[in-house]
């Protein structure tokens, strides 16, 4: 339900921004803008898993299940300002990363006419945020520190891209870095902020701080499976190409085997000198070590132990109207849609 809810909205915020922006303009530069977000809402914003504002609208649909139709519109109008700061983050990273594909389109900076001006075109969607956000709820009497919660998430994933693209290689991975890598580059904006805006929209704010220390667990397991599942898991099954040894990144793979190398320096020379190393030979020397050290063991176990830990913080969490929504993503972490992990467990051993 909330995924046609928020494909709805998307479609409402793209008829009022061109508007929005175009207060001081005339009618011919009205058009112009008007095009232009129409283009970019069609290419780069819709089309989306909508993961993040569906955890928000479905969130707060549990902590006010009398809201009347209109305050879930409200609702999911805030709720889409992730997707669009979203779009603009994607925007940029598939700049940055010289990418080609980007839901199965061309990214927008390589459709043809867009070219650089499509940096323009995500600070377009992010100087919109707020405009949304106070059409949808001025009076509402968090509305700044809604508006806050959204920027602060920005500034976060921004300071995670820039540590991210400082870190790569073996010799520059570690269990410090990954774990403030993974709190500003995926739990706080794809856990903590839509839980924590949902509540502030339902002016229930007695739990945000336990709430954030779920959230960012929560964020940690889920990117700890994605490191799994790129190393792993088949790539036809993940719909994702497996990069991260090619790319050294600093995953939990990574910090992991160089752990179980400590004592093994030879062995820990030959993987740091291989893993970022763009070619077949590196990354199947690195994957052979991976293999004969038992990492995917190591990551079952420790696995279990976040699942237990989660559950127990989950069932003791003071706002009990968001407990089936935390569970839910714990489960959802566990077992991804689409991956038979039970087979790929069998397949690993095979091949091991």
């Amino acid at each position: 339900m909330s995924h046609l809810q928020i494909a709805k909205t998307l479609k409402h915020v793209r008829a009022f921004l061109p508007g929005a922006l175009s207060l001081n303009l005339h009618q011919a530069e009205t058009n112009i803008v008007k095009t232009r977000l129409d283009q970019l809402f069609d290419h780069a914003v819709l089309g989306g898993k909508n993961t993040r504002s569906r955890l928000l609208v479905d969130s707060y649909s549990k902590l006010k299940p009398s809201a009347s139709v209109q305050e879930m519109d409200n609702v999911s109008q805030v709720a889409v300002t992730i997707e669009m700061l979203q779009a603009f983050l994607l925007i940029v990273d598939d700049i940055m990363d010289d990418s080609k594909l980007r839901r199965g389109k061309e990214c927008w900076y390589r459709v043809p006419g867009i070219g650089m001006n499509a940096i323009n075109d995500g600070l377009l969607l992010d100087c919109s945020i707020d405009l949304v956000i106070r059409d949808a709820i001025p009076t509402h009497p968090n509305l700044h520190q809604i508006i806050a919660a959204i920027y602060e998430a920005k500034r976060k994933t921004t300071i995670g891209q820039l540590l991210d693209g400082q870190t790569a290689g073996g010799g520059n991975i570690s269990w410090a870095r990954y774990k403030q890598l993974v709190e500003h580059k995926t739990s706080h904006y794809t856990f903590y902020c839509p839980l924590q805006m949902a509540m502030l929209m339902g002016d229930v704010v007695g739990g945000l701080r336990e709430i954030k220390t779920i959230a960012y667990d929560l964020g940690y397991l889920f990117q700890a499976k994605d490191d799994y599942l790129d190393c792993f898991v088949d790539e036809g099954l993940t719909g994702k190409t497996s990069t991260d040894i090619a790319e050294g990144k600093c995953s939990w793979i990574g910090c992991s085997t160089l752990d179980k190398l400590k004592g093994e320096p030879k062995l820990k020379k030959v993987f740091e000198e291989c893993y970022g190393k763009n070619d077949s030979k590196s990354v199947d020397i690195c994957r052979t070590l991976i293999g004969d050290l038992k990492i995917d063991n190591q990551f079952h176990e420790f696995e279990k132990m976040m699942v237990k830990k989660l559950s127990n913080d989950i069932d003791n969490f003071s706002v009990n109207e968001l407990k089936p929504i935390l569970h839910d993503c714990l489960e959802q972490i566990v077992k991804p849609k689409g991956v038979d992990l039970a087979k790929e467990k069998r397949k690993i051993a095979a091949n091991m």
